[in-house]
Parts: C-alpha cells; sequence; structure tokens
C-alpha cells in the first residue's frame, strides 16, 4: 500500500489515487491562553487532557521486526523493515522490563506541568473565603531558585498558611533539572532557556552557578545512561552472533569522526564506532583540546610553584584530554577504542568500513591492537568513494586542456560536461560498485561500461561492456536480447571531451580500489549518528567540553534506543516521565520510524535524487542566461 505523494508533487500525475496513510501528529499539552502576556508566569502542577499515545504507522511493508506503537508495549505491533524501525522495536521490547506499564487505575495528573498567569492564581483563589475573609497569594522572589519561587496562600484573620511550591524542597527542583534536560534535548542551554521565558514573561532560568551543577547532573546521568545503552548494544550484537558469555567474537564496525567546528580546526571531535550488522553504536571517544580552567591559569609559568600547586588539584579534573592537530583526533580516539574493545564489550573490531581521509587504518594495523594473530582489514566506504567521480570531474573542469592543435577545449557548458551530468555519472558509478559486490573486475568493468556507452554513436556503438540480457539498463542490450532492431543514440560525453573525461574513469576503476570495494558497505549510519550529535549542540556556537559529551550521550541513546530511551536518563536524575512526556517520546518515535519508512521507498528516493538535479540544471540555467553575478574577490 503506498504512501501519500507530496502535494508539490502532485502536478501532472495523473494516476488514481490509493488510498493512503497520514503522518502522525505529535502529542501535545494543551496550553491555556494567557489574558495578560506581560504578566509574570510560573510552572504548576495542574490538571490537563492527556494526549492519546495511539499512533497510526504504514503497514505495507515485509513483516520482519514489529513495532509497538504506543507507550505500552501491549497495543497491536506494526511490521517494520527499516533500522530505525528495528532499533525502536528492540528498545521498546527491552523497556517492558525496566518500565512495566502501571496497573489499571485512575490517570494521576499531578506529574504534568501547566503554564499559568500568576494573576490567574491570584483572582481565583481570591473567590475562597477562609474566617469570612477572602484568602491572599503571595510570591517571594528572593527565595527564588530558577523557575521556581515561593508562592504561599494565606488567610489575613487566623494567620494560616500554605505553600503551592518552595524551591527548597527536593521535590520542587525537579523542574530546574528536567528544564534543562529538555533545552538540551532541543538544541538549546541556558540563553535558549533565557530567551523562551523572557518572551515568555516567564521567570528567568537559574543563574549560571547553579545551572552549572544541575548540568554536572545531567552530565553523569547522561554519560551513565550511554554506557548502560553501548552495553545493551554490545551484548545484543553477542547474541546475534551466537557467541557464549566469555567468549571474545570478531565483528566488523564502521568508523567514522566528528567535529564540532567545520574546516577540521576544532578543539573537540567525536569519534564513534558502529556496528555494521546491527547499526547501533558500540563506543564513543570525545575528546577535548580545551580547558577553562586551564586557560586562566595560562599566564602562569609552568615550573612555578603556584602552578604546579595548582596543577596537583586540577590535573584529576582537567576537561583537556588531547594534544595535536584537530585532524589527528580521530586516529588517536580510534586508537583508545580499539584498545579496550575486548576489555569493555568482549568484541574485537577486525574488518573496520571507513574513509580514506585520515591515517587511522594505517596507524591501527601496524600497532595491533589484537596481536599479530588477529590482523585488521579495511573496506572502503562506496558513498565516499561514489563521491570521488564528482570531485574527479570538477577537478578536470578546472583544468586547462588542449588539443592536438593547441586549441584550448572547453568541458563545461550546455552539452558538455554539466553539473547535472557529473551528478548522473557520479550516481552511475556507485551504482555500478553496489551492483558488482564481492567481485572487483565486475565493478571495474561495469565502470568503463558507463564510459563507453555514453560515448556511443550510431555509427560507432560501444556496447561490449554493458550488460546483456532483457533486464540490462543498456536498451541495446535490451533490444540484442529481443531481436529487434537498436535504438538511436544519445550520446551523453561528446567526441571533443571523452579522452579526458576517460581519465577520471580510469583512475576510479582501478584493481586496488575496487578490490577495497567488494564490501559494498557505506557509513551512512555514522553520518546520521553525526548529525544528531550536533543538533544537541549546534556548531554555530561554542560549548564546554561537558556539553559537548552530554550531547554526545544523548545522541547515542536516542539513535540506539529512540527517544523513549531517555526515560533512563530521567530515572538516573530521579525525575518521573509523566503521561504527557511518555506520549511525546513514544509519538515521536513513530514519526521517526513513519519518516524512515516512508524515504526508504525506491519511489521516493528515485524523485528525490530527480529534484535534485532539476535544481541544479535550473540553477544552471539562471546562471547562463544572467552571467555570474557574485565570486569571491571577482568584482
Amino acid at each position: 500500500m503506498e504512501l501519500e505523494r507530496p502535494k508539490k508533487f502532485r502536478s501532472g500525475y495523473k494516476k488514481k489515487r490509493k488510498k493512503v496513510f497520514h503522518k502522525p501528529k505529535t502529542p501535545a499539552p494543551q496550553a491555556q491562553a494567557a489574558s495578560n502576556p506581560d504578566s509574570s508566569a510560573s510552572l504548576a502542577a495542574t490538571p490537563v487532557a492527556a494526549p492519546s499515545t495511539s499512533t497510526q504507522l504504514p503497514t505495507s511493508i515485509i513483516p520482519s521486526t514489529t513495532l509497538t506503537t504506543s507507550a505500552s508495549p501491549s497495543d497491536i505491533p506494526v511490521p517494520v523493515q527499516s533500522r530505525s524501525g528495528k532499533k525502536i522495536a528492540l528498545a521498546r521490547e527491552a523497556a517492558a522490563a525496566s518500565f512495566p506499564p502501571a496497573p489499571s487505575a485512575p490517570e494521576d495528573f499531578s506529574e504534568v506541568y501547566h503554564l499559568f498567569q500568576m494573576k490567574s492564581l491570584i483572582r481565583a483563589v481570591g473567590a475562597f473565603t477562609c474566617c469570612g475573609s477572602p484568602l491572599t497569594v503571595t510570591e517571594d522572589r528572593k527565595a527564588r531558585r530558577g523557575f521556581v519561587s515561593k508562592v504561599m496562600i494565606a488567610c489575613s484573620v487566623c494567620g494560616k498558611t500554605s505553600a503551592i511550591t518552595d524551591p527548597y524542597q527536593e521535590e520542587d527542583q525537579k523542574v530546574n533539572t528536567r528544564a534543562i534536560l529538555a533545552a538540551r534535548t532541543a538544541g538549546q542551554g541556558r540563553a535558549g532557556l533565557a530567551t523562551f521565558t523572557g518572551m515568555m514573561g516567564m521567570l528567568p532560568p537559574l543563574h549560571p552557578s547553579n545551572y552549572s551543577s544541575h548540568n554536572l547532573k545531567l552530565f553523569l546521568a547522561s554519560r551513565d545512561a550511554a554506557e548502560a545503552n553501548m552495553e545493551a548494544a554490545a551484548a545484543h550484537l553477542r547474541k546475534e552472533s551466537s557467541a557464549t558469555e566469555d567468549e571474545v567474537i570478531d565483528v566488523t564496525v564502521t568508523l567514522d569522526a566528528t567535529w564540532q567546528r567545520r574546516g577540521h580546526q576544532s578543539l573537540y571531535g567525536v569519534v564513534v564506532v558502529a556496528s555494521w550488522k546491527t547499526g547501533q553504536v558500540l563506543d564513543i571517544e570525545v575528546l577535548s583540546k580545551y580547558c577553562r580552567e586551564c586557560q586562566k591559569k595560562s599566564h602562569l609559568d609552568p615550573t612555578s610553584p603556584e602552578f604546579l600547586d595548582w596543577w596537583e588539584v586540577h590535573q584529576s579534573k582537567c576537561c583537556c584530554n588531547f594534544s595535536g592537530s584537530s585532524g589527528g583526533m580521530e586516529v588517536e580516539g580510534a586508537m583508545r577504542i580499539w584498545n579496550r574493545s575486548v576489555m569493555k564489550h568482549k568484541l574485537r573490531y577486525t574488518s573496520m568500513i571507513a574513509d580514506g581521509d585520515s591515517s587511522t587504518y594505517p596507524t591501527i594495523r601496524q600497532a595491533e591492537p589484537y596481536g599479530s594473530a588477529h590482523p585488521i582489514e579495511k573496506h572502503e566506504c562506496v558513498g565516499h568513494v561514489q563521491k570521488r567521480m564528482f570531485n574527479h570531474l570538477t577537478a578536470l573542469k578546472k583544468q586547462q586542456h588542449r588539443d592536438e592543435k593547441g586549441k584550448i577545449i572547453r568541458l563545461g557548458g550546455k552539452g558538455r560536461l554539466t553539473k547535472a551530468l557529473m551528478l548522473k555519472i557520479q550516481r552511475w558509478y556507485g551504482k555500478a560498485i553496489r551492483s558488482n559486490v564481492g567481485d572487483a573486475e565486475a565493478m571495474k568493468n561495469a565502470v568503463m561500461a558507463i564510459y563507453y556507452h555514453s560515448i556511443s554513436t550510431d555509427r560507432y556503438p560501444q556496447h561490449d561492456l554493458c550488460p546483456m540480457g532483457l533486464t540490462s539498463w543498456c536498451q541495446h542490450r535490451r533490444a540484442e536480447s529481443r531481436g529487434e532492431c537498436y535504438p538511436d543514440h544519445n550520446t551523453t560525453i561528446c567526441e571533443e571531451i571523452a579522452p579526458i573525461v576517460k581519465k577520471a574513469f580510469i583512475d576510479l576503476s582501478k584493481p586496488s580500489l575496487m578490490e577495497r570495494c567488494v564490501f559494498g558497505a557505506t557509513q551512512n549510519q555514522n553520518e546520521s549518528f553525526n548529525s544528531i550529535i550536533w543538533n544537541r549542540c549546534p556548531k554555530t556556537d561554542f560549548y564546554s567540553s561537558e556539553v559537548v559529551e552530554i550531547a554526545a550521550n544523548l545522541a547515542v541513546i536516542t539513535f540506539n534506543s529512540g527517544r523513549g530511551a531517555l526515560k533512563d536518563v530521567m530515572k538516573r536524575l530521579h525525575i518521573h516521565c509523566g503521561p504527557t512526556t511518555e506520549a511525546f517520546l513514544c509519538s515521536s518515535d513513530d514519526v521517526r520510524v513513519w519518516q524512515a519508512e516512508y524515504k526508504g521507498k525506491e519511489l521516493v528516493k528515485k524523485r528525490r535524487r530527480q529534484m535534485r538535479i532539476d535544481r541544479v540544471m535550473t540553477e544552471e540555467e539562471q546562471l547562463r542566461a544572467g552571467g555570474v553575478q557574485y565570486e569571491p574577490g571577482g568584482f
């Protein structure tokens, strides 16, 4: 059963529309409208309608794993085939033991936070009387702790008082910790909270010193939860491999590093190792070249008694754990992860899928962390190799080429090597590799077949390397199999530039490169994980290493087990999840699975590729029509 086509793709689509599934809406607590936006507001436990936790997912997929779509794992399972769905289904199955559904009882809304105006509360309470006199509401802001101030109800006659909120009570303080967790999950810090509360007319967040103490609690809780999550991921991998309890097994992993600043000139870097089989993160290493306390003492002589006394106390808690170039973080982080893999997970990472951007593999191979009996082999990421074709063609366009008579050969322009054509060649190159996994020679022939097919003409057809049969991508081979006449040629690469373009195909079809691509795997899961980190810790701002590690830990939990697994972090912070939070986490995971299933459909991927090529072609046409209007230093 097909999903609904987005509206912007429906023009010219004349086929009868089939029954569709709509994207589930994320439930959210109802908000009470404020009559005076300038008056102060606060957070209080107030009964509100609890949202529904059930979400509809598409079922037009092969049942390989089941996913429960409600907060309690007792609903009808929905089959999924994407990795996101499988991981979330596994996490919900494991969470059923750690977070069993509560017994049947009236719904408790005491953990629901509601945004209201103090003016409304004063008016509502003033309608009640005690000893014949109206009750009064007072707020002591001097006793405020972040979002919690001391709000009292008092009788002016008998003097009886009752506290609604008390900043000195541990239970009331939890709203501050919850707010910091919510802000970091949304990619914001104290500044983001201050902006939100200021525009909403609420009390400001915690003072920076108190905020740091709550942030430290979040750091410790997220670190422990992430370690437990990665340990569970390793245990699941061992179970999938039918390993005994004490057996050390060899596994294939994907390795990649990501930096907080672009250009590999960053103070922070994160090295990630994920299982190629299950797609779950097994280990991370956060490296930092910056420590705020060390920066404050940078004016001191490292050999002075004052510095030595300070360093003796500070050394154990220093945030700086790496010295060297930012590009070397991947090598150092990978070495640390490989050296502890056996002790930590009883796993040997003997096969790695990585790009060729750093010297990580030569360094690990030379170090032999598992001894000479267990050498480490590397497989190229097909996605990165595929990009080399576009980069190679771009480099050729920037060079100046001449023919035998000395005339300059123009590679770019209409009917030649345009950006849209380069993207198509890049995609064909990647498909040639993926279609011949396990056979390096077949990969080489398939790559060269693209070139010869693209330069073929009616007078000089060159389809000897094109695959034969009725299912061949070459229409001439298909016509030959059916015994029909050959169709006319639509030459892609003109004769004048063909010898120059051939250099790229020869360089990128060398046996040494094709042999490293026989595994046919990619680092896509690592790239996806990297984006989750920096969504919680945007690259546009500067953060402490503590915040970067919090973002990495939350990314591990969310990537491996979905947002529902954040309940483990809340449990370690002694925060009750509550019905609205649980419904939101469950619904977020349902939306993630829906999007993964939808975007994984071949029709959707094909449309996405075509849209990209159309955008490039449109931009090139507009550039030719209007000329170059922007170029750094060109005017």
